[in-house]
């Protein structure tokens, strides 16, 4: 059996992860002509189940790591399937300006934006400020992606603050982080996606100008 042939017998889940990968590897190097591009995903979600809770929004903001500037490459209200009434009683409806009509009423279907957000994540090496919860949420719902390491993580020796239990510094929350780099004591996080990804890209910029952040794939992150 030929290569080519032997590809059409491996399982469509995996077959897709080998597409994934080819487009990647092909891809990256050129990465709109600048390798130091990366991407920066924030999302909000009704809660911390991968189960029960739904992705409500997402933002992902492009960030070149030798000039600073941004560029918006995904902005949407995002509706899963599971969205039901009790969601609307979240901490992100009580806490922000998105509601859940604004999900009911103007949410796009994640099934049909799934692709699309693959498409734009798979052409760059990806963070986000406390990796672990957006990450997490995203790989449940099948995307793939190369990481870089965690800003937040990076921002706690630099941040300095310290724990309450007096042991060592804690990790910085987004507002913590954005006083320390640009002292702006009025500055509120919107808990909106694209902005929240705005900010915390700001704050990549300047753990990388410090030295604090790498340009290079997370060793420790799991491979797709």
């Amino acid at each position: 059996m030929t290569k080519s042939l032997s590809f059409i017998f491996i399982p469509t889940q995996k077959r897709s992860k080998v597409i994934h990968m080819a487009i990647t590897l092909f891809y990256k190097p050129f990465n709109v002509f600048c390798y130091m591009k990366i991407a920066v995903v924030d999302i909000e979600t009704t809660g911390f189940s991968h189960d029960n809770d739904c992705i409500v929004e997402i933002g992902i903001v492009e960030l070149c790591l030798e000039t600073g500037q941004k560029n918006v490459l995904y902005d949407e209200i995002i509706k899963e399937k599971h969205l039901e009434d009790y969601h609307k009683r979240s901490w992100i409806f009580e806490n922000s300006d998105l509601s859940h009509e604004d999900v009911l009423m103007r949410g796009k279907a994640f099934g049909r934006e799934k692709g699309k957000i693959q498409n734009i994540l798979q052409c760059y090496r990806v963070t986000a400020y406390n990796k672990k919860f957006d990450f997490s949420f995203l790989k449940s719902r099948g995307i793939l992606f190369d990481e870089l390491q965690c800003p937040m993580i990076a921002a706690t020796s630099v941040c300095c603050i310290p724990n309450k239990n007096g042991r060592g510094h804690k990790w910085p929350k987004v507002p913590e982080a954005h006083y320390h780099f640009f002292g702006d004591e009025d500055y509120i996080e919107k808990h909106r996606a694209l902005s929240d990804a705005m900010d915390e890209a700001d704050i990549v910029y300047e753990l990388y100008k410090l030295g604090e952040f790498s340009s290079e794939r997370d060793g420790k992150a799991q491979k797709w």
